[in-house]
């Protein structure tokens, strides 16, 4: 297997780093606009589980030569004057988008590689959790702010596409027999179901 081909693998890797640090960067931001002190420590959390993941990755062989790009955060995502849930839609679908990625890595079935990102990707269920049932106490409380989160969810979907673009990397690692020949199918459908997860909380799923 040519070594650029290979190279080809870590580039996602360092990507998924990349995602990593800057979804870290955006919950350790939300944190400090969390409505509970509860609320806030859950964040902080999930900002420290998001650098530990990137520092894992970073240990994988070969990662350590791979250049980390600095994670950019666009104007209207989560760090400027939106309130909280606004800025929790655009953290967690950057979160979410690594996660996805590294749910079609894990279909490697064995190697460090595999084993760590099916290890993250469990993981990753904790921070599902929390997000969702956040969504959910936001519609609860107002349908106007559910219907207009489930509209950022789709702008948040677009921007990470463009900070984070991985569908076609995938489909060419697939072909390079780097990954499962289903990588681009898995990842999508995780993303399509956690979709469904997010507007069905919100009250909006079939509308």
């Amino acid at each position: 297997m040519p070594d650029a081909a290979g190279d080809r693998l870590l580039d996602l890797v360092g990507a998924i780093r990349s995602a990593k640090s800057g979804t870290a960067g955006m919950y350790a931001a939300l944190a400090e606009r969390m409505p509970s002190v509860e609320a806030s420590l859950a964040v902080r959390r999930l900002a420290d589980e998001e650098t530990d993941h990137a520092s894992r990755l970073a240990l994988l062989p070969g990662s350590g030569n791979v250049t980390v790009r600095k994670a950019a955060i666009a104007p209207g995502c989560g760090l400027n004057d939106e309130d909280w849930p606004s800025a929790l839609m655009a953290a967690f679908a950057l979160d979410q988008a690594a996660t996805a990625a590294l749910v079609a890595i894990a279909r490697l079935g064995n190697g460090s590689l595999a084993e760590v990102a099916a290890w993250m990707v469990d993981e990753e269920k904790a921070h599902q959790s929390f997000a969702i049932a956040a969504f959910r106490a936001v519609a609860d409380r107002d349908a106007e702010s559910s219907r207009r989160l489930a509209t950022e969810m789709l702008v948040a979907r677009d921007w990470v596409k463009r900070v984070f673009p991985r569908h076609a990397t995938l489909v060419e690692l697939a072909s390079l027999g780097l990954l499962p020949s289903e990588a681009a199918r898995v990842h999508d459908s995780f993303l399509a179901s956690l979709g469904d997860r997010v507007q069905e909380a919100l009250g909006v799923l079939g509308d």
